[in-house]
């Protein structure tokens, strides 16, 4: 039991802390432990162990996804202002390109 005390405890620190990578393999640890200790308890109190533990490591998961998912979108969102960026200042050294006085010589040719 002072096995799975100690993964929830560690567990819930790094959630509190938002650091759901590092509360990750203590959420697995405590979702075997629990599996483990629920060979030995009655009904009722195995029940809420291994739901409390389930909940838990649910919770971690969904968290890291959402957090890669908000990661992959910020990053497209960057390359995209990148892009555009990069677009504006193509048109406005092509806009400067054709104001110069060398090109519209050469135009005019």
């Amino acid at each position: 039991m002072t096995d799975l005390s100690l993964e929830n405890w560690v567990t819930v620190g790094y959630f509190n802390l938002k650091d759901y990578e590092h509360a990750l393999p203590y959420a697995q640890q405590m979702w075997l432990t629990a599996q483990q200790a629920a060979k030995q308890k009655k009904s009722f109190a195995r029940d809420a162990t291994l739901g409390e533990a389930a909940v838990t490591l649910s919770e971690i998961n969904l968290k890291l996804k959402k957090r890669r998912r908000h990661c992959r979108n910020a990053r497209t969102a960057a390359d995209s202002d990148d892009h555009s960026f990069g677009k504006s200042i193509q048109s406005r050294r092509s806009k400067r390109l054709l104001k110069s006085p060398r090109t519209s010589i050469l135009l005019k040719m």
